[in-house]
């Protein structure tokens, strides 16, 4: 019969884990850490995604920022497509500026454009090719300008 040093008491027989009850403790805590682990490439793919959605925000705001500051008759406010010969690493930015007439005295026709415009509609997309996560992620801003 064996005895607990501490207390002086017979211990039963039972006492203490055998082999098969610690075999399957273990396989439990194995099967938590690999669904744990096998997380980590969704949420390091999530993060990448999220940087580069950071970025072109932040590029696409720092245009529109330069455009907006800009004379009414700067060349890169004229009617067209322009695109961003600077460029930052990976990505590429291009504007599309439209002008429209707003008369106050008369209701605005749908879609009417014109050169004697006193608003530009400015679409700034900017593309990361590449970048740090997988395939091609774009962002799209439309920002408005009325007549200094």
């Amino acid at each position: 019969m064996k005895y607990n040093l501490l207390s002086g008491r017979a211990l039963p027989a039972e006492a203490g884990v055998s082999l098969p009850e610690t075999l399957v403790a273990l396989l439990l805590l194995m099967m938590g850490t690999v669904g744990v682990l096998s997380l980590v490439p969704f949420s390091m793919n999530l993060t990448s995604t999220g940087r580069d959605y950071s970025l072109l925000t932040n590029r696409a705001r720092d245009i529109a920022e330069n455009l907006m500051a800009s004379h009414w008759d700067d060349p890169r406010l004229s009617p067209g497509v322009h695109a961003d010969g600077v460029g930052q690493g990976h990505i590429e930015a291009t504007w599309n500026v439209r002008e429209r007439l707003v008369d106050q005295s008369t209701p605005i026709p749908p879609g009417r454009e014109g050169p004697a415009g006193n608003l530009k509609v400015i679409s700034i997309t900017v593309v990361a090719r590449g970048g740090t996560g997988v395939g091609r992620r774009d962002l799209t801003i439309v920002v408005m300008r009325g007549r200094d």
